[in-house]
């Protein structure tokens, strides 16, 4: 997957599909915005227009059709993620519909706002998506389907992180309590849901702990990850309703969205993302109802520490922030339930200070980049990494209908391609058939992309 048109400055279109050649690659995914100039008659009447990209993508124009039919010639297929509504890069238009509000400390709703605080589960980013699937396949009718991210709930519990949009507590703006009435869900009892489990974070004992692992343990025992069962056994059955809703908005905007794609041509396939096993059931994507939804699911092998959206990273907040809740609990007691909770045991971590090795101080709690920090241990991949492949391809029912979304970084202490690599090793083993490449393209990731693809030196 490529992000932006710039790797088209460095050469012809088909010296790039060479590379991918090289690498293994049977498909291409386009994640910058389109060069098309919206069609005017399809925003008539939208709350949503669509906007004109800026003359620096349209710059590209000519160069996207001639990668699209040189790759159409070669066989390569072609995915389209720069129709996700967060693509789009005009800031006007992201403050229209309504706004995400997640609970503050006192548990009140407070609107999010950041780099991207419009909330996705109303009508308005159906109506700009059924709009730009139409312009780009007019313009591309050579392309296999399209890529979705979002929209998801928040699983982060860290104050201010990312200006909120990762927020666990939330949603209970406009938007999502229309959509919890045509659910069938009270958006009253969701809100109290939330809070009581807000609550129980912040006033953990050993005994809501033991608790919590007793719930953990039985969801584990039947197979599955074990995070909303577990958050359910500490908040009670209305922060299960509220967890339930959740996924039901999730599955249901992904099942509307593969209705809009196929109203577009119904050979066009859709790929939904989601987060790993352990986090996706918390967010709203829960894994098995998305890929029921969905033509095949992207769960994030995110692994990195620090930065946003990486495993370890993701469990050192969680740690942090519990500690900071809860400063009578020993850090030992609280990395065991973060452990119960997701439903693995990061080798070597016993206590917050154990994180530490994996990142260098000054990159530890920012969204930073950097390359310095001790590699993950090698048992990390072959059980972690392996058992959270298992559990995707479980939750999807078919190996051939999971595509994780593989980086060595969103910030944070980037993964050497010996550990992408590692990675890979761990997740083809587990039963993995192929994923989506989002590493950047230079000399060692390249190497391990085409190593695992099965391409000779």
């Amino acid at each position: 997957m490529v992000g932006t048109w710039a790797f088209l400055d460095e050469g012809p279109p088909e010296a790039f599909l060479d590379r991918l050649d090289e690498m293994g690659a049977g498909a291409l995914v386009l994640g910058a915005t389109p060069p098309i100039r919206p069609e005017p008659e399809r925003s008539r009447g939208s709350d949503l227009p669509l906007p004109p990209p800026s003359e620096q993508v349209m710059a590209y124009a000519d160069r996207v059709d001639q990668l699209i039919s040189a790759a159409d010639r070669r066989g390569i297929g072609i995915y389209i993620y720069g129709t996700n509504p967060h693509m789009a890069g005009v800031s006007t238009n992201r403050q229209r519909p309504p706004v995400k509000h997640h609970l503050d400390a006192a548990g009140d709703p407070k609107r999010v706002g950041g780099y991207w605080p419009a909330c996705l589960t109303g009508e308005l980013f159906l109506s700009y998506y059924q709009q730009r699937l139409r312009d780009t396949y007019e313009r591309w009718p050579q392309i296999s389907g399209y890529l979705n991210d979002g929209p998801e709930f928040g699983y982060e519990i860290a104050a201010d992180y990312m200006h909120d949009n990762l927020n666990l507590f939330m949603c209970f703006g406009e938007c999502c309590r229309t959509a919890a009435r045509e659910l069938g869900f009270d958006p009253t009892e969701l809100l109290e849901g939330a809070r009581a489990l807000q609550r129980s974070l912040h006033a953990l004992t050993p005994s809501s702990m033991d608790r919590a692992r007793e719930a953990a343990a039985s969801a584990a025992a039947a197979g599955h990850p074990p995070a909303v069962e577990t958050l359910t056994a500490l908040g009670g059955e209305e922060t299960g309703r509220w967890l339930e809703f959740r996924q039901q908005a999730a599955a249901r905007y992904i099942g509307r969205l593969r209705a809009a794609v196929k109203g577009v041509e119904p050979s066009l396939r859709l790929g939904a993302g989601s987060r790993l096993p352990a986090f996706a059931g918390i967010t709203g994507y829960e894994i098995e109802g998305i890929a029921n939804a969905a033509d095949f699911v992207l769960p994030k092998l995110y692994l990195w520490m620090g930065g946003v959206d990486g495993l370890y990273g993701t469990v050192y907040r969680w740690v942090r922030t519990l500690a900071e809740w809860n400063p009578d609990a020993a850090d030992a007691d609280l990395v065991r339930f973060a452990f119960a909770l997701f439903g693995f045991t990061l080798p070597e971590v016993e206590e917050l200070g154990d994180f530490y090795h994996y990142i260098s101080a000054d990159a530890r709690d920012t969204t930073a980049g950097t390359v310095e920090g001790d590699p993950f241990p090698a048992s990390f991949f072959e059980t972690v990494v392996a058992d959270q492949v298992r559990l995707m391809i479980a939750a999807a029912a078919d190996a051939q209908k999971v595509r994780p979304w593989l980086d060595s970084d969103h910030g944070g202490r980037w993964l050497s391609p010996h550990e992408v690599d590692s990675a890979l090793i761990a997740a083809e083993g587990a039963g993995l058939r192929g994923y989506l490449f989002y590493c950047a393209m230079e000399s060692g990731y390249t190497e391990v992309a085409a190593r695992r693809s099965g391409v000779s030196p």
